[in-house]
């Protein structure tokens, strides 16, 4: 097979083909030679059933493609083709892997363990601080954590991992590397990035986020992963559906439970039903995909502390706490926080109420 550059994958990404499609492009013995002459193209494209639209990118595919890999390069964006060494074993392993990936940060995570956490934008708080403990714990194994990057639960997953310590976590994106989506999380995208973590997508730069992206995403966010978590979803959710990709892809699939008054936990609830397993702290995870169990501290240990019996008794505001506990507000900030990513309290408007 001839020497396969970046600028190749570029050209190929750039032909906009379905995944099995350009792993069919792959099989041809002489592809990289074969998408620099157009006649031999188009005949192959003809034969692949190919659109319209990528018969009129051959026509001037190197072009385009030396001025993306400039963009590339620009953004410090590796290229991480499907025969380069840090293409991910797992992901190369489903039906229909990304032919390419685009990646900023450390790409030696995509080889590394890691457990998919999804769950719904409009997410409560419980679920979210939940999220968070669970990928606080992950970390701390040196079990990475992947998603999304959207609002709610991916947020917190993606939050709670960096709370543990650099290089913790992946966010898979449905848009350029060039772009963060939405706009409100530039910063935790570029935090991930600065802290040792990774984003990385399949589109090239200037895509913007579509419908139809996000689904194909998932498939990434699962294929990546050893197992899927869900954290709080309703039953018609994207999260259900990177679920289900899981699934079909042969990986493990998790749950954690909830009120069954609240419409926000009937997916978790039906995943369960289905065999999915239950989730309550990251041990569960650990032991169901025969990882290594983290040391940690008695949790009556834990829950032995002056803030959290304060808080036994009834909710506190933090100025209400500085008073009964003399400590400062800061010092209250730091404990709080620690305390909610560890899933003993959670925030009730001005309030902190204790959960366990």
């Amino acid at each position: 097979m001839p020497t396969v550059s970046p600028l190749d994958w570029v050209a190929l990404r750039l032909l906009a083909l379905k995944p099995l499609n350009n792993l069919k492009m792959l099989e041809i013995a002489d592809w990289p030679m074969l998408i620099k002459d157009r006649h031999r193209l188009n005949d192959q494209l003809k034969q692949l059933g190919a659109s319209r639209y990528a018969h009129q990118q051959a026509e001037r595919l190197y072009g385009r493609a030396e001025k993306l890999l400039t963009s590339l390069n620009s953004l410090n964006c590796v290229v991480i083709g499907y025969d380069h060494a840090h293409y991910p074993p797992l992901l190369k392993a489903i039906y229909d892997p990304p032919i390419v990936l685009f990646c900023r940060g450390n790409t030696l995570l995509l080889a590394e363990p890691q457990i998919a956490m999804v769950g719904g934008r409009k997410s409560t708080q419980f679920a979210r601080s939940t999220a968070q403990r669970l990928a606080a714990q992950l970390t701390e194994t040196g079990v990475h954590v992947t998603s999304g990057l959207a609002i709610g639960i991916d947020q917190a997953a993606h939050k709670g991992a960096l709370s543990a310590g650099p290089g913790t976590t992946l966010a898979v994106m449905a848009n350029g590397p060039d772009l963060i989506y939405p706009q409100r999380h530039v910063a935790l995208g570029e935090q991930i990035v600065a802290s040792g973590g990774l984003l990385l997508t399949e589109h090239l730069p200037g895509t913007q986020p579509r419908p139809h992206f996000f689904p194909e995403r998932n498939r990434i966010i699962s294929g990546l992963s050893l197992g899927t978590l869900v954290v709080e979803a309703e039953i018609k959710s994207g999260s259900l559906v990177t679920a289900r990709l899981a699934l079909e892809q042969g990986r493990e699939v998790f749950a954690v439970p909830g009120a069954i008054s609240n419409p926000s936990v009937k997916g978790c609830h039906l995943l369960i039903k289905e065999g999915a397993a239950l989730v309550e702290s990251a041990d569960d995870l650990l032991q169901a995909l025969y990882l290594p169990l983290r040391d940690q501290a008695p949790l009556s240990d834990i829950a032995d502390t002056p803030l959290l019996r304060l808080l036994a008794q009834a909710p506190h505001t933090i100025d209400q706490l500085a008073q009964a506990l003399m400590m400062s507000a800061t010092e209250l900030q730091i404990a709080l926080t620690e305390l909610e990513i560890s899933g003993f309290v959670a925030r009730e408007g001005a309030r902190f109420v204790r959960l366990r």
